[in-house]
């Protein structure tokens, strides 16, 4: 086996293996992967001999933009474009429909990588470096299978296997493997990045900061205000905001209660929207509040929450769908999105509400696939986004702020 560093002269005699038939062993930005150029059907077979890969497992692309993929796969129907806008370059691999069955590819966050999908006209069969079952490979001394050359370029930065999304022609999108990449909490910038595609982005997000509530208060706290420090991260979110789109684009809604009014105008306050959207002007529906379809009875769960650890119990809720006091998750779910969709009218809304409806309506809506834990809950100020892409379909994220 030749072993090259991965440099220049080192791209150019792996491209050169690869045109001629041969099989190359390369980092990536996740793991080293074997590959194969697609015109030549023997090498992709060795790819699975070498791995002892079952032939009913299909071998990714990896390309070297976005444009490449689609020249090889086909057009992405709108549900992968909108991932890739996201992860591409990155570790994240789309399943998307072709003519006959599906294609997974992704561009890898590796500039000698791209440089070499290139130089082979844009796309390599690429599958992991290593027999079946057995662990990645983060460095080229890790490897323990052998091809025709081995490109040596240190430790992958990402060390860990890409994330697999499949998408589907009608908008639906399936986690077939939890990777490096993080595919359903986006960031602001991101907001900003979709609405400049032209999408519109619904952002249910939880008030700011706010003193604790009381186990015997029944009304969840609806008179606590947001704290300073909480009007302070408001602001800052309104500022990252601001420009977003254009003025009159931007629509404010919120639950009744003190603190996520108090939350909605230092938004707008901070996108310097204050004279429209204020404490006086935002509209308010206990439909997003404590009368939320989430509950079938309030209080017999305000008097659960007295006897149980808050987590414990939304935690079980969300996980199977159903709990005393708390209605069918998928069925109060879809009340939640007609509801929010009839008000929203506008590219973009910000709904303010509260934690557990946001992490509720991403978990039916399989945007948290991985489900929740303490520390990866709805934070203040964090949002349930909905993404409507031109041509409607609706994508669902987590919005860290």
């Amino acid at each position: 086996m030749i072993c090259v560093a991965a440099d220049e002269e080192g791209l150019r005699k792996t491209a050169s293996v690869l045109l001629g038939g041969g099989v190359a062993i390369i980092p990536t930005d996740t793991v080293y992967g074997l590959a194969a150029h697609p015109s030549h059907p023997e090498a992709v077979q060795r790819l699975y001999e070498i791995k002892h890969r079952s032939a009913a497992k299909p071998v990714a692309l990896l390309a070297d933009c976005a444009e490449s993929a689609e020249r090889f796969c086909g057009a992405l129907p709108q549900a992968a474009k909108w991932l890739a806008a996201k992860g591409w370059p990155g570790a994240l691999t789309i399943v998307a429909p072709r003519e006959e069955g599906y294609e997974g590819v992704r561009v890898p966050d590796c500039e000698w990588t791209r440089n070499l999908c290139a130089m082979c006209g844009g796309v390599l069969r690429v599958t992991s470096a290593n027999e079946s079952g057995a662990g990645d490979a983060a460095s080229a001394a890790a490897v323990s299978v052998e091809a025709d050359i081995i490109a040596d370029g240190g430790i992958c930065k990402g060390g860990t296997a890409s994330t697999v999304v499949k998408t589907y022609a009608n908008g639906k999108t399936e986690l077939l493997r939890q990777g490096a990449f993080e595919c359903f909490e986006l960031s602001l910038e991101d907001v900003r990045n979709a609405l400049a595609r032209g999408e519109r982005v619904l952002m249910m997000m939880r008030h700011a900061e706010r003193p604790h509530i009381e186990k015997d208060d029944p009304t969840f706290g609806a008179n606590l205000p947001i704290t300073a420090a909480g009007a302070e991260d408001a602001l800052r979110v309104g500022r990252a905001l601001h420009g977003a789109c254009a003025d009159e684009d931007v629509q404010f809604f919120s639950s009744p209660l003190r603190r996520t009014r108090m939350t909605a105008a230092k938004v707008a306050e901070g996108m310097g929207l204050a004279e429209k959207w204020n404490i006086a002007t935002i509209p308010t529906d206990d439909y997003i509040g404590n009368s939320s379809p989430y509950f079938s009875d309030r209080l017999l769960v305000w008097e659960t929450f007295k006897t149980r650890p808050f987590f414990d119990l939304v935690f079980e809720y969300i996980a199977k769908g159903s709990q005393c006091g708390f209605a069918p998750l998928a069925e109060a779910t879809d009340a939640v999105e007609e509801f929010v969709m009839s008000r929203f009218s506008s590219r973009l809304g910000i709904f303010t509400t509260h934690d557990l409806y946001n992490a509720a309506f991403l978990s039916a809506r399989h945007a948290r696939p991985q489900g929740w834990t303490v520390g990866t809950w709805v934070d203040f100020l964090d949002s349930a986004a909905i993404f409507i892409l031109p041509d409607g379909t609706r994508r669902y994220a987590l919005v860290r702020t």
